[in-house]
């Protein structure tokens, strides 16, 4: 995702938000009081991500596709078609079955 690309989870931005300059106190009003753990959170979000779909299409991979007769190509792009459809909605449970595990 375009988030987890950009400087939003960088330990610069992260070091930013809790940076206080001279006076040493931000106040409760200020965004960078909570700010620095909402993008914590989302470092977080985003490796899980990431390692979902590594995983995930790690997996993937492993399987071949192995057919006695030559296969009719219509019935072969249904059959893909259908594999990745299988392949997207794994990811999808396997993100989410690791979210409620950190819940």
């Amino acid at each position: 995702h375009q988030v987890c690309t950009s400087i939003f989870i960088t330990k610069d931005w992260i070091s930013y938000l809790t940076y206080t300059g001279d006076s040493n106190t931000i106040y409760g009003d200020d965004f960078r009081s909570n700010g620095r753990f909402t993008f914590q959170a989302l470092v977080v979000f985003c490796k899980l991500a990431n390692r979902t779909v590594s995983d995930s299409l790690a997996e993937f991979l492993l399987n071949m596709y192995i057919s006695a007769t030559v296969t009719p190509l219509e019935l072969f792009q249904s059959q893909i078609l259908t594999f990745i459809d299988q392949f997207n909605s794994s990811i999808t449970n396997n993100f989410l079955r690791t979210l409620d595990l950190v819940r």
